[in-house]
């Protein structure tokens, strides 16, 4: 994953369970996200790995108590490092939603210390089109400067 680059201070965010894009530098409809996945979204048939019954517990207790994995956390906030304006959206409103989870994390990870972020819950990602996601980044970084 790539240190954003100096010209890219800030970055959006939009957090689900199995991938998470990345917007760096500018919150245009030409603008390319990265798109990181978590691992274990996938079956094992997918990516010919095999996991042992103990993992398969595992993975199927955090799919049911929807934990977010801490590998899948430590992978976004590492592509996040060098961001000085961090705007995130995803789901959450409850304790265990993965934005709640994903800001956690955040708060105890080294690679944001000072960084600013700033995020919005409750928003179905996966529901809105690019373009969409593109506006509500320039609206959560027209309202941070504005206050």
């Amino acid at each position: 994953m790539d240190r954003i680059e100096s010209g890219e201070r800030k970055a959006f965010v939009v957090i689900s369970r199995t991938e998470t894009k990345i917007w760096k530098g500018e919150f245009s409809a030409r603008a390319v996200p990265q798109t990181i996945y978590e691992q274990s979204a996938f079956p094992s048939t997918f990516t010919g790995r095999r996991f042992s019954p103990r993992q398969m517990q595992q993975r199927l207790f955090d799919k049911i108590t929807a934990n977010l994995d801490s590998d899948y956390s430590q992978r976004i906030s590492r592509s996040l490092r060098g961001a000085e304006e961090v705007y995130i959206v995803g789901s959450g409103k409850r304790k265990k939603f993965i934005l709640n989870q994903f800001m956690n994390h955040l708060a105890k990870s080294q690679y944001l210390g000072s960084s600013k972020i700033h995020s919005v819950s409750n928003v179905d990602a996966e529901g809105l089109s690019k373009r969409e996601l593109m506006a509500l980044a320039r609206m959560m970084e027209e309202n941070t400067y504005a206050a």
